[in-house]
């Protein structure tokens, strides 16, 4: 539940430690791992599914390129915080219970709320002059260049809130589709909803309207059609309410940016408009222009795709973990793909995209079988909504990526049966 909590704090609180950053989901992840290791050396037995034994080969994968690897302390910047995370997904997995997976998508919904109100503060603290030091802002968001401030609350970029934001939405909407509305429960979902507009993550927009249509989709089989249809209205209403929260406190809090590259000659609700209009995946001449993050994006993807097909080598085994950035700063390229998996192509080649490709589509079939959770359409909603976005961000170690992970395995290989006519067969 704690870990549940503090997922979104990945940037406040933390400290770094010899290149790596230490969170409070670090810490308490790392308890974790600790507790299920002991159960494992007390019970002599690591009682892994087969499932999880994909899971395990790359690990080995990880841990042998890390070996063969020429520039091993980049390596290590990319291994290390891999294996962490796929560990605390196992322990998250293996320490479940019943009474705390309850507790554990409640102190889920908290964090979420939590971190939304806190991006609330922000947008309106920053827009008002408050110190970084106190909003938590970082310079590249403020309002003194977009007129207005990009919300990133506790987390690094607005790109990763966003990212993170579709967790929480998808169980929560697949939660409302299930059982009698709640108020509270309607309420939380339309600020965590306001909050990833006001991150203007055109990924994360683009990705919160697929999780919204996967959650309905999935939901069918469990409900009827006329219920799916009412329900389905009064999302399309309170998305349509949230949107005009949001676009109401641009509108009001704004102000003439300083950085026409990104403010597109507009201010207000018109740079809002215009940028999420200036989404595509090929930049045009504009974008050239302007150098701007289309353009950028293009560039990073153009070079990693000729890269990666340059040689037999390159498509079977890529770069190796970190190797590609390392050659890349020392040429002045763009030291990422920003896609997902092109960048896991360069590090681990096609074997390493196999496999997590093989993991990622038999646990979605798993989770398939057991639909009639709304945790588990929550959670496959979730999954196609982050493949989407995974489109715009090149990090496979993203902890709450990893977090329902382990939710999910828990959900399809021990949940008891009578947990789940209790609590998540239709109300």
């Amino acid at each position: 539940m704690l870990l549940a909590i503090v997922l979104p704090f990945d940037r406040v609180p933390s400290i770094d430690v010899g290149g790596f950053t230490i969170r409070l989901s670090t810490l308490i992840g790392s308890l974790l791992v600790l507790l299920w290791l002991r159960r494992v050396i007390l019970s002599h037995r690591l009682l892994l599914t087969p499932i999880e034994y994909v899971l395990v080969g790359f690990v080995l994968l990880n841990s042998v390129m890390f070996v063969m690897a020429a520039d091993q302390k980049a390596a290590a910047m990319v291994v290390v915080p891999t294996l962490f995370v796929i560990a605390v997904a196992l322990a998250v997995r293996h320490i479940l219970t019943p009474r705390s997976f309850e507790l554990t998508i409640v102190g889920l919904f908290v964090g979420a709320v939590g971190v939304a109100l806190f991006g609330i503060y922000q947008f309106i603290g920053d827009f008002a002059g408050l110190p970084h030091w106190m909003t938590a802002m970082r310079p590249e968001y403020e309002a003194a260049k977009f007129g207005f401030p990009r919300v990133l609350s506790t987390m690094l970029e607005p790109l990763f809130l966003s990212a993170y934001l579709l967790l929480p939405i998808g169980l929560l909407t697949s939660r409302i589709t299930a059982h009698r509305t709640s108020r509270w429960l309607v309420t939380a979902l339309m600020i965590l909803v306001v909050i990833d507009v006001l991150t203007l993550s055109r990924g994360g927009l683009i990705a919160l309207v697929v999780l919204f249509i996967s959650v309905v989709l999935l939901s069918l089989r469990r409900n009827n059609h006329v219920r799916m249809r009412r329900v389905a209205g009064r999302f399309l209403i309170g998305a349509v309410v949230s949107i005009v929260v949001a676009l109401s406190l641009v509108a009001v809090l704004n102000r003439q940016g300083n950085d026409s590259d990104v403010t597109y000659g507009s201010r207000g609700a018109g740079t809002f408009v215009r940028h999420l209009l200036n989404t595509k995946l090929a930049a045009d001449r504009e974008n050239l222009s302007n150098n701007d993050s289309v353009a950028e994006r293009d560039l990073a993807r153009t070079l990693a795709t000729h890269n990666i097909f340059n040689s037999p080598q390159h498509i079977l085994m890529g770069y190796g973990p970190g190797q590609y950035a390392a050659q890349a700063q020392s040429s002045s390229h763009p030291t990422v793909a920003n896609v997902l998996l092109l960048d896991l192509w360069l590090h681990y080649g096609a074997i390493g995209v196999v496999l997590v490709v093989w993991f990622i589509c038999w646990m979605m079939y798993r989770l398939w079988l057991v639909r009639q959770s709304w945790v588990a359409v929550g959670l496959m909603a979730y999954y196609v909504a982050i493949s989407l976005q995974s489109m715009t961000f090149s990090t496979l170690y993203i902890m709450h990526l990893w977090f329902a992970v382990g939710l999910s395995l828990y959900i399809i290989e021990t949940l008891p049966k009578t947990l789940k006519n209790r609590y998540h067969k239709n109300a």
